[in-house]
């Protein structure tokens, strides 16, 4: 008689450390209930295991997972819910694309003028190369050993030490999912301003209005979402045409400079350094400047955030991220020394009608015709990229509310049914987008600079993670998962110097462009206003240290009692866990004093800033402050359900473990039984064949 076979669920539960996933008590509940039910009909295991595997294939044909790509994701606790479209030439061409070294690159170099001068800008873009080396080299083994789509979050979790793990990764997740949704803000409106340019070259009177940016910034918006869900199948397929006219168009960019812009000498590019934003030392104003160089290199974890759609993830995504490192340098910087060399005069470039020096340059080099057709390439090329970096965004935000990390999470994680895609995370991203587009309206400085905190928020993001891993490799290196890319023993200085230098760019890109304009330290770097916000004056280099550093205690500060605010708010209004065991409710007055001492830190801090800053930027940098309180709020209620969730499964586990060994001693059981019933069987038949064969031997013999 054939065994029933067992309807068991998908077996993977989350390792000790990882973010809460939905893969938890249902996984559990279920297992237990078809044990009970079915364990008693088990006659043969192999039957099961048999339908186990076909359960598999069908799923590894159904997502486009290998064996080693389902193992990975058990072993995180996360269900594969997006289909693996990506191989590498796609992925690479994907984040190629969504990096535009060059097409960016040109456009973000006024800080690295300003601050250093020619020789700095490309001093400043080389070492910088060289230093996000071991950053890369270092999340290129993280993805290796946990390639999901969360990337840095998800990596902190599990390599953190346990004590730290949920807080670091709830910062880690919140702070990079700022990062992203402020780049993308930024990307569309890149676009926007490049169409805007093309408007100013070919006619020197348009007034370049803000309302006009902000809608061609959402026009762009519209087309990077319909690109990303209606073109989602056809996403990975035209990632490579696109590559190579990314390639193309960069010879049409930098051919024509050199055969007719005219040059500056050899010593002004490689000898001239400069310092035109008022500070103590040339020196310094290098270091400032190289801000530049920091944004060129950042964004290349685009591609850790795709490992869920990528085939072999654990194998492509190092590769995609080390080899697009690579491309991008040999791209930008040979871009930048082109543009350098044909600066004759540096003031003239930077206060061109367009504001961007790499325009001055084309327009010294070309036509008004043909560099208008060279801007729409590059513009088409940047909404391409829109696209493309849309979908890392969404992967991003999705992991996140996945984990249960931001409010509306079950919708935000949303797969569509057909399209395999997020598609509720990659409305989010458009309405934020729209949101911070109406800022610009009122002020492009406020705009920028919430929008630039990109860049030093992905450095936390990199740090942190970093900072981890090296940690887990000096205390316990045998709890390290197996990567197919491994740093060896290698790892422990690589690892060390990637947290130091992104400590450096850390710092660095904190520092105004201009001496001392505060709100600049709010890091709107790209920001091309050739009219300073605060009127520049002469202040000591330590004045402005402590002013930062001032500011950024108060920023803090007003974080911790905002966020203590919204905690003692909810952990009254909640009352108790309902999934945990019911606790007394807080104290409505002792709750009512905590909030109030708390609006008093805040309003005081508010005070000490406004009188920093002046009546006339403080509202400004009330703008900048939203986007720091957002990153730390409901910490303790996260930790709390995860503690109750983790008691609740452990317990489950233990009774799971008590009912397999049960059914493994019982089939044990069975097999003897079964053994014993065909020895008794062959014993019969033994002696039916003697008496049989004595029989007839009998009858068979002479008679006496």
């Amino acid at each position: 008689m054939q065994a029933e076979t067992l309807a068991l669920p998908e077996h993977g539960a989350p390792i000790k450390g990882t973010p809460r996933t939905e893969r938890t008590e249902h996984h559990y509940t279920h297992t237990i209930h078809h044990l009970k039910e079915k364990v008693a009909n088990v006659a043969d295991v192999n039957t099961t295991a048999n339908y186990l595997e076909g359960q598999d294939d069908e799923e590894l044909r159904a997502t486009k997972s290998t064996r080693q790509d389902a193992a990975g994701m058990r072993r995180m606790g996360k269900e594969q819910q997006l289909v693996r479209h990506f191989r590498q030439l796609s992925m690479t061409s994907f984040v190629a694309i969504a990096t535009v070294a060059w097409e960016l690159g040109i456009f973000v170099i006024s800080p690295g003028l300003i601050d250093g001068g020619r020789s700095g800008l490309i001093y400043s873009t080389f070492w910088n190369f060289i230093g996000f080396a071991p950053i890369y080299l270092s999340m290129a083994e993280m993805a290796s050993m946990a390639p999901i789509a969360g990337a840095q979050y998800h990596w902190v979790s599990e390599f953190a030490p346990e004590s730290m793990q949920k807080p670091l990764s709830y910062l880690t997740g919140w702070t990079s999912t700022i990062a992203w949704q402020a780049g993308n803000a930024l990307g569309i409106f890149i676009v926007g301003s490049l169409i805007q340019t093309m408007i100013l070259v070919n006619n020197e009177d348009y007034p370049f209005p803000n309302w006009q940016g902000t809608l061609l910034a959402c026009a762009a918006m519209v087309v990077a979402y319909i690109g990303n869900v209606y073109g989602s199948r056809i996403l990975p397929y035209w990632q490579i045409p696109v590559f190579i006219i990314h390639i193309l168009a960069y010879f049409a960019f930098i051919i024509p400079i050199w055969v007719k812009a005219p040059a500056a000498t050899h010593s002004q590019v490689w000898n001239d350094f400069s310092n035109n934003g008022g500070w103590s030392s040339v020196g310094l104003s290098i270091m400032i400047g190289q801000l530049s160089g920091i944004g060129q290199q950042v964004g290349i974890d685009t591609a850790a955030h795709m490992s869920e759609e990528v085939r072999d993830a654990a194998k492509t995504i190092p590769r995609t991220m080390l080899s697009v490192y690579v491309i991008n340098m040999c791209l930008i910087f040979p871009a930048i020394v082109t543009i350098v060399y044909h600066i004759p005069d540096l003031d003239a470039a930077l206060e061109d009608s367009t504001t961007y020096p790499a325009l001055y340059v084309l327009k010294q080099t070309m036509s008004v015709g043909w560099m208008t057709a060279l801007m729409v390439v590059i513009c088409l090329i940047n909404m391409c990229s829109n696209v493309v970096y849309l979908a890392a965004v969404t992967r991003d935000l999705f992991a996140f509310s996945r984990d249960k990390g931001l409010p509306f999470s079950k919708w935000l994680s949303t797969v569509h049914p057909t399209r395999h895609i997020p598609v509720n995370a990659a409305k989010f991203t458009c309405v934020t987008a729209f949101a911070l587009a109406l800022i610009y309206i009122g002020s492009p400085v406020a705009f920028y600079a919430i929008t630039a905190l990109s860049t030093i928020s992905l450095l936390q993001c990199y740090c942190l993670s970093i900072g981890c891993v090296l940690w887990r490799r000096i205390t316990m290196p045998s709890t390290l998962p197996p990567a197919e890319f491994s740093l060896g023993r290698w790892g422990i200085p690589i690892n060390a110097l990637a947290v130091v230098y992104s400590l450096w760019a850390f710092f660095w890109a904190c520092w105004p462009q201009q001496s001392p304009t505060i709100i600049r330290t709010l890091h709107h770097y790209l920001n091309h206003s050739a009219t300073p916000i605060i009127p520049s004056t002469t202040t000591s280099v330590s004045d402005t240290l402590i002013t930062i550093i001032e500011a950024v205690f108060l920023v803090n500060l007003i974080l911790a009692a905002t966020c203590s605010i919204l905690m003692f708010t909810v952990e009254y209004l909640a009352g108790s866990n309902v999934d945990g065991p019911q606790k007394e409710s807080p104290n409505l007055l002792v709750t009512i004093i905590k909030v109030i001492f708390c609006y008093i830190v805040v309003f005081a801090a508010f005070g000490r800033i406004a009188d920093t800053l002046g009546e006339d930027n403080f509202a400004i940098l009330f703008m900048v402050i939203a986007e720091f309180a957002v990153r730390e709020n409901l910490v303790k209620e996260l930790q709390k359900q995860n503690e109750d969730l983790r008691a609740h499964l452990q317990a489950q586990a233990d009774e799971l473990e008590v009912l397999r060994a049960w059914a493994q001693v019982w089939g044990q059981k069975a097999k003897v039984e079964a053994n014993e019933r065909s020895s008794a069987f062959e014993l019969l038949v033994m002696v039916v064949a003697v008496v049989v064969g004595f029989a007839a031997a009998k009858r068979t013999s002479p008679r006496q």
